[in-house]
């Protein structure tokens, strides 16, 4: 399915721009505090702004499944149509809800920049949830090639 190829694309995307976000907090959680010497100029903080932008990618990436579940009794396949669509249905119904907890954490990572806070544990949630975020990339890649195999 074309819709499939494009979710994979955005996942893809989404694994690429967390990995950037977790490399500007790791820079941000070393540079900001250096920004209050006299004579050296502060860094611009990104990464909550790639981490909003993962955030997107990740709620697009839900509403393509949710598309392509909606196109699936289009073509014959529902719940409980055989065992072949129950797995289909249950492999990507357990990616996207393991996805939306991922969606939680990053959503904590964006929400928890106030002044309480520190830079560390931004650096610390965003590390964690981008090699979460990697995993579940990989596993959707995955669980589209079982998926291939399968038909």
């Amino acid at each position: 399915m074309k819709v499939l190829l494009i979710n994979t694309a955005v996942l893809l995307l989404s694994s690429l721009l967390v990995e950037i976000a977790r490399r500007a907090a790791r820079m941000e959680s070393i540079l900001v505090a250096m920004g209050t010497i006299p004579g050296v100029r502060a860094i611009r903080q990104t990464s909550l702004w790639w981490a909003a932008a993962t955030l997107l990618a990740g709620l697009g990436f839900l509403r393509g499944q949710f598309h392509a579940w909606r196109l699936l009794p289009v073509h014959g396949a529902y719940l409980r149509s055989g065992p072949s669509s129950t797995f289909y249905f249950l492999l990507t119904g357990t990616h996207a809800l393991h996805l939306t907890a991922g969606l939680a954490v990053l959503l904590y990572a964006c929400l928890a920049a106030g002044p309480r806070h520190s830079l560390e544990r931004r650096c610390i949630t965003l590390d964690v949830t981008a090699w979460y975020w990697h995993f579940m990339a990989i596993m959707w890649v995955y669980v589209l090639l079982v998926l291939r195999l399968m038909n």
